[in-house]
């Protein structure tokens, strides 16, 4: 399903943001997170950010880097304690397992 991109508005008052797995660095999700990107960083609020594996995570932080510039972290990168305990192979790489949330960090601002 589609969903319309967050904006300015839908983030007033926010004192924070979640994202939970988004793959912002994923190619096939990448440019659909621009516009709820661009929103969060205009927002200036702090940012939860979770990821599948480290490769995911990793991923995301390169393309945050490359449209944001170096990273303002609060909690750096790191396992996740609240992790999903169930695991399954990353479908890209049957090599990596991956879990839900299994890595988060906490950005000050994007």
């Amino acid at each position: 399903t589609s969903r319309a991109p967050c904006d300015a508005a839908s983030l007033a008052g926010a004192d924070a943001v979640a994202l939970f797995n988004p793959g912002v660095g994923h190619p096939a999700l990448a440019d659909g997170w621009t516009p709820t990107l661009d929103a969060i960083r205009d927002a200036g609020v702090p940012v939860l950010a979770t990821a599948l594996s480290d490769a995911d995570q990793q991923r995301d932080l390169d393309a945050l880097a490359a449209r944001y510039g170096p990273a303002d972290f609060v909690v750096p990168p790191e396992d996740n304690p609240f992790a999903s305990r169930d695991a399954w192979p990353d479908p890209e790489d049957s090599s990596c397992v991956v879990r839900a949330n299994a890595r988060a960090c906490v950005f000050g601002r994007l």
